[in-house]
């Protein structure tokens, strides 16, 4: 996994199982969420899923909810 900056990885591309180590979920909700097209966005890369970290971080922002 790329560097923490207060908290988040810089930019760069990661693997499925990064992805759902620093969401602390199981890669195979990554898959299903992927194949549902509800989950952050990716690149194919060998035929591999890969991720930004940017957009990751994104995605989640977008799902934060404010009480």
């Amino acid at each position: 996994m790329p560097v923490l900056t207060q908290g988040a990885p810089v930019d760069g591309y990661a693997t499925t199982r990064e992805v759902a180590e620093h969401l602390r979920m199981e890669t195979n909700t990554l898959d299903q969420w992927a194949y549902r097209k509800i989950g952050p966005s990716y690149t194919k890369i060998g035929g591999r899923r890969r991720y930004l970290w940017s957009d990751v971080e994104a995605w989640l922002k977008a799902r934060k909810v404010n009480h």
